[in-house]
Parts: C-alpha cells; sequence; structure tokens
C-alpha cells in the first residue's frame, strides 16, 4: 500500500514538471522499507 502511495505522489509530481533527483527516489524507498518515519524522510528531502 505505502508503495503504491509513494509511486502515485512521484508521478502526479513529475506531471506537475518536477523532475526528482535520485537521492529523492532513495529518501522514499527508505520510508518504504521502514526504514525511516515519514516525519524523517520529509526533514532528508528538504535538504537535497
Amino acid at each position: 500500500m505505502t508503495r503504491k502511495f509513494v509511486e502515485e505522489a512521484i508521478q502526479n509530481a513529475r506531471l506537475e514538471g518536477f523532475d526528482p533527483k535520485p537521492e529523492h527516489l532513495c529518501e522514499w524507498e527508505k520510508y518504504i522499507q521502514g526504514h525511516q518515519s515519514l516525519d524523517e524522510t520529509v526533514k532528508k528531502l528538504q535538504t537535497i
């Protein structure tokens, strides 16, 4: 479920013109795998 949600969010962001870097996708993968919380993920994404 989480993976599907994240994949859809990334697709929507791309439609709006955002081109995620590999670092963005790596952080989302850590969240999907349960290695970090959503709050941790958001904080890390804001620094990229």
